[in-house]
């Protein structure tokens, strides 16, 4: 119902849960954020470049294995972190912070084949991307 914007049913709904005399409006914004946060999730481009980090990596004329074994090992850590950081700095600056880093990260990637394809620094290229990929995950 909070996909498409049922706000008094989705209140209705959580009301026959929760009880009839219970507050339930601050439980609807919440459920409305994370739908929207899910739909966001979709249009940032995280899923793309994910599935072709192998393709990207290889038209950045950069080893695939490495790159790949790179960022695996910097998954693991990073979750870690990010596990803390969500209970303790709260929602809205992480994502304040996660979608500057993507916009980063999609500018470097994408500097760095323009770059390729003027034939500038093609020997910065691969590191540039490696770079990007990384700050994605």
């Amino acid at each position: 119902m909070a996909k498409v914007g049922r706000q008094k049913e989705l209140e209705a709904a959580l009301r026959r849960l929760r009880g009839e005399r219970a507050d339930v409006s601050l439980e609807a914004a919440e459920i409305i954020v994370g739908v929207g946060l899910m739909v966001l999730t979709q249009f940032s481009g995280v899923t793309a470049i994910i599935c072709f980090t192998s393709s990207i990596l290889k038209s950045a004329d950069f080893s695939t294995t490495f790159g790949s074994r790179a960022i695996a090992i910097l998954q693991i850590p990073v979750t870690a972190v990010s596990v803390v950081l969500i209970d303790k700095s709260g929602r809205r600056p992480l994502l304040m912070v996660s979608a500057s880093g993507m916009g980063l990260s999609s500018f470097l990637i994408g500097f760095s084949f323009l770059l390729q394809d003027l034939n500038q620094l093609k020997e910065v290229t691969p590191i540039l991307v490696l770079i990007g990929l990384l700050i994605v995950y």
